[in-house]
């Protein structure tokens, strides 16, 4: 495979061609358009199938054309790695074979990536619009985006993650920063199947990547992530009640009125106790929006 510059980056082409004889060679992929971008990966992806060679071309972590089936003898049995050039003056760099397979035999940690990110509607946390689902391929992968924060406090960095239901763990994905895994805590969203990812960092005052490292065949859903300055530490709210000591203070949401519960309760006129049938538990307080009056109801 190699690739073309055209006359500006965006009509260059990657090109997928097969070695016949030592000196000779016939085209598998025709020309197909891609945008040039400096540095980025030319990658070739081969597997035996079925009796047949299959051959993946990517650049850039993007699959160019599809896959294609090899059905030479020669070239299935005897599939050769290597570079060369047409021309003297051509040069390479970082050239690398890695090997796919399974166990010890596969590098999941290689140098590239095949991950596919996508806008999720029905999988998200705390009613969010969206999340993103990951799904890594044969090695692990980075969905990442660059930040300044501009200076160098301690941060946090935040995501919620979610598989399967089943529990969320270092063996799926990390937090990832700059260039490496984060230390990643996991804490369980009650029983929804959402955890909450955090690591700690020093920041930079630069550009630096943050996100999460999907672990090699897995495929997850991430919402929510953010930087939050400060790492934060659990804090204990006390009630002093004289004679006893340390109370319980307990917090109740806001409920209307005509229902058992703590509330407060708005009308337009003079409140009574038919407002209140439904009976209240622990205390309400409601407000006369026409005689600007509070009314303050005991537990009955």
């Amino acid at each position: 495979a190699y690739i073309t510059r055209g006359r500006t980056d965006a009509i260059s082409s990657v090109t997928l061609d097969k070695f016949t004889t030592a000196t000779t060679w016939t085209n598998v992929q025709a020309a197909t358009t891609i945008t040039y971008s400096a540095g980025a990966v030319l990658r070739v992806i081969t597997y035996t199938s079925s009796g047949s060679l299959k051959v993946r071309v990517y650049y850039n972590n993007v699959m160019i054309g599809s896959e294609q089936t090899v059905s030479d003898a020669g070239i299935i049995s005897n599939t050769k790695h290597g570079l060369f050039s047409t021309y003297s003056g051509n040069t390479f760099d970082n050239f690398t074979l890695w090997a796919r397979g399974s166990g010890t035999t596969k590098f999941t940690d290689a140098p590239f990536e095949e991950l596919t990110a996508t806008r999720n509607t029905t999988t998200k946390y705390n009613n969010s619009t969206a999340s993103v689902q990951l799904v890594a391929g044969g090695t692990d992968a980075n969905y990442l985006q660059s930040v300044n924060v501009g200076d160098t406090s301690t941060y946090n960095l935040i995501a919620y993650a979610y598989t399967t239901g089943a529990a969320v763990t270092t063996a799926d994905l990390n937090l990832y920063y700059d260039t490496a895994e984060l230390t990643t805590t996991f804490t369980p969203m009650g029983g929804t199947g959402w955890y909450k990812l955090t690591g700690s960092f020093t920041g930079v005052a630069s550009a630096k990547d943050y996100g999460v490292r999907v672990k090699a065949g897995k495929t997850v859903y991430v919402d929510e992530m953010h930087l939050q300055v400060g790492t934060g530490t659990t804090q204990n709210m006390y009630v002093l009640n004289s004679n006893t000591g340390v109370t319980g203070l307990n917090v109740q949401g806001i409920i209307n009125g005509t229902l058992n519960g703590v509330a407060t309760y708005s009308k337009a006129g003079t409140i009574s106790d038919a407002d209140f049938s439904g009976g209240v538990s622990d205390g309400l307080m409601g407000i006369d929006t026409t005689n600007h009056r509070l009314y303050f109801r005991e537990e009955v």
